[in-house]
């Protein structure tokens, strides 16, 4: 008797220290989705890594889906590590593309075209297909280069950085054709061009909303945009810097953001601005602007615009004039 009960009070101290120590710890449970082993995966979530994913290039992991939906939407998660590939990457409907982090990982190209169309990008863009988390670098000698390019199919770029350089004409970071493009907290670095640079080239009716984004445009040669609409396009940018070197040899032109397209709009808040022909700028076209809480050092429109102003000042701290002239 006195044995079991010694049995029954080590039972209890054992199942005390048990559940102390699952209370202690469950607080510090870190979810991870793992790259392999034997459990079970969760289900449209596919990894790609050089060691233990289901796919060690991102492009076999989307060639690998055929059934993607809006019922049945896809991830791709990538693991740390720079992924050089060969060709574009072509994204396709209701698959998205996560990294481990913009720092972390990398999708590495060279892909050009001799003009400007889809052909000349690395990312090609498709319909909910979401971009995260990441570094997307396309570098190449020829005529055209564009980092990302989206035609007609909605999609978000969110915490990526994207770096072009090596163009022979013009290069672009992000290309936005008759779509809603949604960029936040994002990079564009766009750099030493033998042309023409843009930062982001939105036309066609497309939509761009902008929020919480660094920009940089440092190229040799030709003009530099950091934001260029055309075409009845709608722009929204909110707590971003565009900085625009205009120093730089062979430098014509610099603009932060540039309209050039009748009928269309820009909502520009909360900003810093730079460039040296115009930080807001109108080119020939009929558009209006909306412009509250930004810093520039030269802020202008063509007179052919439509301007308000609220709160818009120059790094001085002296305020422009209504007009923004």
């Amino acid at each position: 008797m006195r044995f079991q009960k010694y049995l029954t009070s080590l039972s209890f101290i054992l199942l005390t220290a048990v559940i102390t120590s699952v209370t202690a710890h469950a607080q510090n449970k870190v979810v991870v989705i793992p790259l392999a082993g034997d459990a079970q995966p969760l289900q449209n979530i596919i990894t790609v890594s050089a060691n233990n994913g289901d796919f060690t290039n991102p492009v076999d992991a989307i060639n690998s889906i055929s059934d993607a939906s809006n019922t049945n939407p896809y991830l791709i998660v990538l693991g740390p590590g720079s992924y050089p590939i060969i060709g574009q990457l072509v994204m396709k409907d209701y698959v998205s593309i996560t990294g481990s982090g913009m720092e972390t990982t990398e999708l590495r190209g060279a892909v050009g075209g001799a003009g400007f169309t889809e052909s000349a990008a690395f990312i090609v863009g498709a319909r909910e297909a979401d971009i995260s988390d990441l570094s997307i670098v396309n570098s190449v000698g020829q005529n055209v280069v564009i980092g990302v390019h989206t035609s007609q199919q909605d999609m978000r770029i969110s915490r990526t950085r994207v770096i072009v350089f090596g163009a022979l004409n013009s290069q672009y970071g992000v290309v936005n054709q008759d779509a809603e493009l949604k960029l936040y907290e994002s990079e564009i670095t766009n750099t030493g061009s033998g042309g023409t640079c843009y930062g982001i080239y939105s036309y066609s009716d497309a939509v761009l909303k902008v929020s919480d984004m660094d920009m940089s445009l440092n190229c040799n040669h030709g003009t530099q945009y950091g934001i260029y609409t055309n075409a009845s396009s709608f722009s929204y940018v909110s707590n971003s810097i565009i900085d625009i070197d205009w120093e730089g040899v062979g430098v014509n032109n610099s603009y932060g953001y540039f309209s050039n397209g009748n009928n269309s709009k820009g909502y520009i808040s909360d900003s810093i601005i730079g460039g040296e022909n115009g930080a807001v700028y109108g080119g020939s076209s009929i558009g209006n602007y909306y412009i509250t809480h930004v810093s520039n050092s030269d802020l202008r429109s063509h007179a052919s615009g439509n301007v308000n102003c609220n709160f818009v000042r120059f790094y001085t701290g002296f305020p422009l004039d209504d007009e923004c002239s």
